[in-house]
């Protein structure tokens, strides 16, 4: 009987002891975890801009130097050997810090306790790079773009027929291309460039060619019919196609008259 009760009162201390270890344990690893909450993981970046592996103080900084300080620099664009600005004045731009560190932090705690614990213990990378919470006006974008369109743009040139000096054969002159500003991906680069570090570094505007309406090819079609008055030989030509069908004679009258 007392052997039995030994036993009995030995597997009960064993077992005593061991939940002791477990909630030991528990709690270690809960303090554990509570010291890392204002910690950042490694591999956490806010717009390219590395803040992992520090606390949310010196994160905190490197954010203010590399994601706020930029926003002070001007938006430029360079096409054809000229930059067009678009300024921090005109853009109001604004940035919140705090926000920034707390979702850093808040992507740093998902997951399980253990599953953090156990990232923590390894140093295993987030690998998360944040959008920097920048606001700004997008109105003055919208209008930069539409100034920039304005000062690059050309009108293509339609194909025309110039008569030659001796008044029998048209000419054909080709057409010229024109130049557009490709808006959308303009304000998408603008946009991009307005709330991301980097600023300080300008780029190229986004061109394509336009084409002109009437080409040298449809120069037939668009002027079937052409009549040219050669006031010096009295002469009425009539060309067809851009080529010469017939030459009346004719009386000119006097000059306005």
């Amino acid at each position: 009987m007392r052997s039995r009760l030994k036993t009995h009162q030995k597997i009960l201390i064993a077992a005593t002891a061991a939940i002791t270890l477990l909630l030991l344990l528990a709690v270690g690893v809960w303090a554990y975890d509570d010291a890392q909450k204002d910690q950042i993981a490694p591999g956490v970046k806010i717009g390219g801009v590395d803040i992992g592996g520090r606390d949310a103080d010196s994160a905190r900084k490197i954010i203010k130097t590399e994601v706020v300080a930029p926003l002070k620099q001007p938006v430029v664009v360079s096409y054809g050997g000229k930059d067009y600005t678009l300024t921090p004045e005109q853009l109001h731009a604004t940035a919140d810090v705090n926000g920034m560190v707390q979702e850093a932090i808040d992507r740093s705690r998902q997951g399980s306790i253990l599953e953090r614990v156990s990232r923590y213990a390894t140093g295993s990378d987030v690998s998360a790079n944040l959008e920097p919470r920048v606001r700004y006006d997008k109105s003055a974008v919208n209008d930069f773009v539409t100034q920039l369109s304005g000062q690059i743009n050309q009108d293509p040139v339609d194909a025309s027929v110039t008569p030659s000096s001796s008044g029998d054969k048209l000419i054909p002159e080709p057409g010229q291309d024109g130049l557009a500003v490709d808006e959308k991906a303009m304000r998408q680069q603008i946009n991009e460039a307005a709330r991301s570090p980097g600023r300080d570094q300008d780029f190229a505007a986004a061109v394509h060619q336009t084409k002109p309406e009437v080409t040298k090819k449809q120069l037939a079609k668009d002027t079937p019919n052409y009549i040219l008055i050669d006031r010096n030989s009295f002469t009425l030509r009539y060309f067809h196609n851009l080529r010469l069908k017939k030459e009346y004679p004719i009386a000119v009258g006097q000059v306005g008259l």
